[in-house]
């Protein structure tokens, strides 16, 4: 008897069987980086590989397996399908002597631009839209308060071209800023050679003002007696005013010509109309009448009015406007220098205001100070003092006739919700908040459709509300002897500060929100990436 070897393998048996074998499906392994699903022919708890006998069920032939398995691949779930390039790779083509046009153009237009008083921002969008103009995409623009630079990266192989500019005189002016806007826009939209639109710039920059120099004189002139009226005076304060405001620009026009610096200027134009509130309190104290005409009606100080006035004149050339916008677009920098700037030019009226003051006390003139709001409480007097105001503001900053006609319709605007929001009870820093905020939406909207700069109309609307009243208020309680007013003076100044923030923070939130209801934010903030040093 003999013992046979059992079948090691199927294929054995089925040779004993007279059956060809039949190929196993095999498995193919995952790639690396790849996921399969579980087979639908294995069962609860099969392992993959294993041969289903017969006790499972029926064998799954070739010809009857399920198709391929899908594949999901992590590429294609971590990585998506298409990746926009954090570095522009150049504009390789251009030519060195083209690009040096172009840089130059453009440098010209945005020195003019942060001259005249453009908020930083405005200006990088502007300049980005004239080199785009020409073909150029991979420009860059840095800005500070004082320089401006223009670089061109040209690729691999080429070197970079890159010009800077100092910007050396600031002069408000918006007709200026409109002119240039409307050169690039066109540009945008029908570019042309570079040598016409260079010979295009050249007019707009060399052009002669809008306004010849006694308008803008008589312009400052009547803002001070339109501010005077605004903060209730009568009609003698009105002409004192304004021969005092027009001193005060005489002498800052003949000390810049001189060279003095801005800081001492600003002091000695301070100090005049304080001045003028010593003589007019000494003549008050002599005789009350003025040629028959009372020079202090009851419950009101003409000294004090006028000191009030020239300060607010004093105030208005300050770029509060733009130091608000650059800080709202992020520009620290250039928002920083400006906010500087600002202070300075406050400290430097302070201490006009303060000497001339102090000199008073120490001839033993006894002034007093107006302690009543500085602001009238008539509707009819806000409204018409500051359309009056607004429209001779935009003057004096060389703005169009379309757009001093706008500003003096929303200087009229303002004040009319400032006066309306009293009924709610707020305070007066929310009112000037709220107030200038809606009225800076307007003014935004108004801008685009009437095709003039909105810095235009957002400066002329604050400047009724810059706090002339307190400072002169908190500055006389300052220089008094009396220790007891000292905390009255500080708790004045603070309120002035106050605001002054409600001022800005009501033009930068209506600014924004201007911005984002038109749909522009997140256009201009890729026109304008750059790199502050």
């Amino acid at each position: 008897m003999s013992l046979s070897r059992a079948p090691q393998s199927l294929d054995e048996l089925a040779h004993r069987a007279g059956e060809e074998p039949t190929p196993l499906p095999v498995e193919e392994a995952p790639a690396p980086g790849e996921v399969t699903e579980p087979s639908e022919l294995a069962g609860p708890g099969s392992v993959p590989g294993a041969v289903r006998g017969p006790a499972d069920g029926p064998t799954t032939t070739p010809q009857e397996t399920a198709p391929r398995r899908r594949v999901i691949r992590l590429s294609e779930v971590v990585r998506p399908a298409s990746a926009t390039p954090l570095v522009q790779s150049g504009d390789s083509d251009l030519d060195e002597r083209r690009g040096r046009l172009i840089i130059d153009l453009a440098l010209r237009t945005g020195e003019a631009l942060l001259a005249a008083g453009t908020p930083a921002a405005d200006v990088v969008a502007t300049v980005l839209r004239l080199t785009a103009a020409f073909g150029v995409r991979a420009a860059h623009v840095d800005i500070t308060y004082t320089s401006i630079t223009v670089s061109i990266h040209r690729g691999l192989g080429e070197d970079p071209l890159s010009v800077m500019r100092i910007v050396r005189a600031r002069v408000a002016d918006y007709l200026v800023v409109e002119r240039l806007e409307t050169f690039v826009d066109e540009l945008a939209e029908n570019p042309e050679d570079l040598a016409g639109a260079s010979a295009r710039l050249e007019e707009i920059l060399h052009a002669p003002r809008a306004y010849r120099p006694w308008v803008t004189s008589f312009a400052l002139a009547m803002m001070g007696a339109a501010i005077s009226a605004l903060l209730g005076a009568d009609m003698v304060t009105w002409v004192i005013t304004f021969v005092s405001t027009l001193l005060i620009d005489q002498t800052l026009g003949r000390l810049g010509r001189w060279g003095l610096p801005p800081f001492f200027g600003q002091a000695v134009a301070a100090a005049i109309p304080t001045m003028f509130a010593v003589a007019i309190y000494l003549v008050e104290e002599h005789d009350p009448h003025l040629w028959g005409v009372p020079l202090d009606p009851p419950g009101n100080q003409v000294h004090s009015l006028v000191v009030a006035a020239g300060i607010i004149v004093l105030l208005a050339g300050l770029g509060v406007v733009g130091t608000a916008q650059d800080a709202l677009d992020g520009y620290y920098v250039t928002a920083a220098a400006r906010a500087f700037e600002v202070v300075m030019m406050t400290l430097g009226v302070t201490l006009g205001v303060a000497l001339v003051l102090s000199a008073a006390h120490r001839a033993g003139v006894q002034m007093t100070v107006l302690n009543r709001p500085y602001l009238s409480d008539d509707l009819v007097t806000l409204v018409g003092s500051s359309f009056v105001f607004c429209f001779f503001a935009a003057i004096a900053t060389y703005a169009s006739l379309r757009a001093a006609a706008l500003s003096s319709v929303l200087g009229a605007t303002v004040f009319f919700v400032f006066w309306t929001l009293d009924f709610t009870g707020a305070g007066y820093e929310m009112r000037v908040f709220l107030a200038v905020t809606l009225v800076s939406v307007l003014a935004n909207w108004l801008a685009s459709l009437a095709h003039v700069p909105a810095l235009a109309l957002t400066t002329a609307i604050i400047v009724p509300f810059l706090p002339g009243g307190m400072v002169y208020r908190g500055l006389f309680k300052l220089m008094d002897n009396d220790p007891a007013t000292y905390l009255l003076g500080v708790q004045d100044l603070l309120g002035a500060v106050a605001s002054g923030l409600a001022l800005a923070g009501g033009v930068s939130l209506g600014t924004w929100v201007a911005r984002t209801s038109r749909g522009l934010t997140r256009s201009e903030r890729k026109a304008s990436r750059v790199v502050e040093t």
